[in-house]
């Protein structure tokens, strides 16, 4: 992965890890990663960029961009004051040659899934091709522009005290499907206490499952196929 730096609008600047798309000269789907409440601080931080890289290698440009000052505490762990550091994460992406911003994918995590979610309801439908929800908070915003939500795959740990299920991926899942958008669940039980039972465990069962599930689902909504 490469490293770079992105600036807000409003002056502030963050890191972006960027796993390129294949070589060649073609712009490929773009996928964008983005973090939850834990940052990038260890352990959270270096199963997200081994995702990041794990999604390139399918055939597209992914990236995993900070969004707390140094990547480690929380600032804000409200919704709304992140989405514009993710359009800026996004403009800064569409600079680069290898990218294809008409085709994004976004895979959240907890705070992370409300950022993707409050970036959908806002945008243009179409504007975003595929997304993944693991364990987010749920945007109210986005129930109210459900139709604009493209195929959707949630992920939760079905014990969840941070961000409980029945107030969060079920009335999302339920406003999906009441949409008629292509939506799929996979409930699991993680009792990582070093994820505070919310976050699945590096490597394991909910871990690797999910992934390649996430994996599938990009691949068959958001295909990584290269354009001149």
């Amino acid at each position: 992965m490469i490293r770079e730096t992105f600036k807000t609008p409003a002056g502030a600047s963050f890191d972006i890890d960027i796993a390129p798309a294949p070589a060649g000269g073609k712009r490929y789907p773009v996928v964008v990663l983005i973090h939850g409440t834990t940052g990038l601080r260890p352990p959270f931080g270096a199963p997200l960029r081994d995702f990041a890289e794990e999604i390139a290698a399918l055939g597209y440009l992914a990236a995993l961009p900070g969004y707390f000052p140094g990547g480690t505490t929380p600032a804000e762990v409200s919704i709304a004051p992140h989405v514009p550091t993710l359009r800026a994460a996004l403009d800064h992406l569409s600079t680069r040659p290898d990218a294809d911003m008409t085709r994004l994918g976004l895979v959240g995590f907890s705070l992370g899934g409300g950022i993707a979610m409050s970036y959908i309801a806002a945008s243009p439908a179409g504007a975003v091709g595929a997304f993944a929800d693991f364990y987010g908070v749920l945007d109210p915003a986005a129930t109210g522009a459900i139709a604009k939500f493209p195929p959707t795959i949630v992920f939760y740990n079905n014990r969840d005290p941070v961000v409980p299920v029945a107030a969060n991926s079920a009335p999302f899942l339920s406003a999906l499907s009441a949409a008629g958008i292509p939506n799929e669940r996979h409930g699991y039980d993680d009792d990582w206490e070093g994820g505070f039972r919310h976050v699945f465990r590096p490597g394991g069962p909910a871990d690797t499952d999910s992934r390649a599930r996430a994996d599938a689902w990009l691949t068959t909504h958001l295909p990584p196929v290269g354009r001149p």
